[in-house]
Parts: structure tokens; C-alpha cells; sequence
């Protein structure tokens, strides 16, 4: 069974298993962003989410707070 979300031409669920995502997350912020933004396309939002997975809210010294606290353990 394949994804109903394509990123790219790939199902979602292949291309989270080949960059290390966890689908189901994935899955939620897609429809989340579609509830917000129903003027959008599956496809659009998507592409969206996905592009965007990687925005990080907390820094310090420069670097996200999680790179920071891995790097002191």
C-alpha cells in the first residue's frame, strides 16, 4: 500500500524511510497544514512541509539547541 502523499514523485512513505523521517509525523503536519490552508493542493502541501522540516526554533551559541546538548554529552 503506498502513501496518499507523493513528494517529488516519491510516496511519502519511501521517502521518509530513505532520509531517516518518521512517517506518521510527517503525515500529521501535512493534514495540519492543509486544515490551515485549505486554498492548497495535497501536492503544494507537501512539498511544503517537507521542504520546511528542518526549521529550527531554539539556538544557542549558534547552533540548534539539540546539536548543542548532543554535542556537551
Amino acid at each position: 500500500m503506498g502513501s496518499k502523499y507523493k513528494y517529488d514523485g516519491i510516496s511519502l512513505d519511501d521517502y521518509c524511510a530513505s532520509h531517516g523521517l518518521n512517517v506518521g509525523t510527517q503525515r500529521r503536519r501535512i493534514r495540519l497544514y492543509i486544515k490551515k490552508h485549505p486554498e492548497i493542493s495535497e501536492d503544494a502541501a507537501t512539498k511544503y512541509v517537507i521542504d520546511h522540516r528542518d526549521r529550527v526554533l531554539y539556538r544557542y551559541n549558534g547552533m540548534s539547541l539539540v546539536d548543542y546538548c548532543r554535542k556537551i554529552i
